[in-house]
């Protein structure tokens, strides 16, 4: 006898449950930054340091009231565009309004920063290879994990029982995944990113794409999954691999696709660095210590920090 499929329950509980949770001080900025009439560019860095605000903004761009034409928005500088900034101003105000991370687990906040960290590893390898749609690879990166994000948001015991049960089996995260709640993270993540009619482009990179190329990907959406799967992957072997296998588990990415994207291990030591640096200031929103993260890249990947310059990411759009 097969297993249940429970991913329709799952399914059926996200579309009852409340809007994702947001980080308060980002969402006063946004109020902060409308109002004072800053840029279109202005205001989409301000969100794209938010995951709730820019899931929520992507969200509706894409639905049917405010997209007629049924032409995927793809950045959220687009999404502005199309909405009006007071539109965007009342989202944040609601946003405030709302549940926020500190009544969820600190496990829930950290798989955020983590999605964040890849969201700004992937920002960074699309500026070092020359990859000009930088807002869109930041995303993919940022929703590569949105399944889980979702999971542990939604469903906590649920997904601290996939935990428990990787670490007691000692079995991979797809098999505990099925076995404790009826279907995997990539499904769930690419199943509701088509509920809430996220674009296309960003639900094809929300899993591993087996990309055996030993050059640059020819074609937009290859580069865009080549970026993204090596963003993830990057985020995975620094933070989220014991300690005695990180520095191994870089070396293997980069000997496996690095040359898909040309990048080298000085490459990956200055998209790690930046990418921390970018995400300085959500840590310190959240009150968890940069330093933390910083500890761990030092002992874990064996990298010596690359002397990139502190500053705000651009997104080209």
């Amino acid at each position: 006898m097969g297993e249940i499929d429970k991913l329709p329950e799952f399914l059926a509980e996200i579309a009852e449950a409340p809007e994702f949770p947001a980080l308060s001080r980002s969402m006063e900025q946004v109020i902060v930054t409308v109002e004072a009439d800053a840029s279109i560019q202005h205001i989409t860095n301000v969100i794209l340091k938010d995951y709730s605000l820019t899931l929520r903004i992507l969200r509706t761009a894409n639905s049917a009231p405010y997209n007629r034409r049924g032409r995927p928005i793809r950045s959220v500088s687009q999404a502005i565009m199309m909405l009006g900034v007071e539109a965007v101003r009342e989202m944040a105000i609601g946003g405030v309004r709302e549940e926020h991370f500190p009544k969820h687990s600190p496990g829930f906040k950290e798989l955020i920063l983590l999605s964040l960290l890849t969201a700004n590893h992937a920002f960074e390898i699309a500026e070092r290879i020359g990859y000009p749609q930088r807002e869109e690879a930041y995303l993919c990166g940022m929703f590569r994990n949105l399944g889980e994000v979702l999971v542990a948001c939604y469903q906590p015991r649920g997904y601290a029982a996939v935990l428990l049960r990787m670490q007691e089996g000692r079995i991979p995260v797809l098999q505990a995944c099925q076995e404790t709640l009826g279907f995997d993270y990539d499904r769930a993540g690419k199943a509701v990113a088509a509920q809430w009619q996220i674009p296309e482009n960003v639900r094809a990179c929300m899993s591993d794409q087996r990309i055996r190329l030993r050059r640059m990907p020819s074609t937009e959406a290859e580069r865009l999954a080549a970026i993204t799967q090596f963003a993830h992957k990057l985020t995975t072997a620094v933070y989220r691999r014991e300690a005695n296998g990180a520095r191994a588990s870089v070396n293997l990415l980069l000997h496996s696709e690095g040359p898909i994207l040309g990048l080298t291990h000085q490459d990956v030591k200055w998209i790690v660095e930046r990418a921390l640096q970018q995400t300085n200031e959500i840590f310190n929103a959240i009150a968890m210590p940069l330093e933390h993260l910083r500890l761990k890249l030092k002992d874990r990947a064996g990298f010596e920090y690359a002397t990139a310059p502190a500053g705000l990411m651009t997104c080209e759009t």
